[in-house]
């Protein structure tokens, strides 16, 4: 009786388990050099979820402006087909922004590790 119980309590968490790791949303991570060079060669949409000031201070030419204060108001503007790789200054918040993308279904997304330090391409300023 007791072996059957054990045995009940091992089945109820292997479920568990698997159904957690099933819902785990998944997104993949890029280098910045690895961003570098398909940036002019491949059809990316490279969403910067710094603040608009850390924006105007030094910016990835073609780079969106999507703070991640307010993303999750505006995620929905973003086409669920395109390659997107998420950027900020470190690495940080893109990453969180990464995962939030990935949670509500979108299947192509990249946190470029790093940030805008790891960045060796070039850079604009200005509004």
């Amino acid at each position: 009786m007791l072996k059957k119980y054990f045995f009940m309590i091992f089945v109820i968490c292997a479920a568990i388990a698997v159904a957690g790791c099933a819902k785990r949303a998944a997104y993949s991570e890029m280098t910045a050099a690895q961003v570098l060079e398909i940036y002019e060669q491949e059809n990316i949409l490279l969403i910067d979820v710094r603040e608009e000031w850390e924006f105007r201070e030094g910016r990835i030419p073609g780079a969106i402006l999507l703070p991640l204060g307010k993303l999750d108001k505006n995620y929905q503007q973003l086409g669920t087909d395109a390659k997107i790789i998420l950027v900020c200054r470190s690495g940080n918040r893109s990453g969180t922004a990464a995962k939030f993308l990935a949670e509500k279904g979108y299947k192509n997304v990249y946190n470029m590790v790093g940030g805008m330090l790891a960045w060796k391409g070039i850079v604009e300023t200005g509004d």
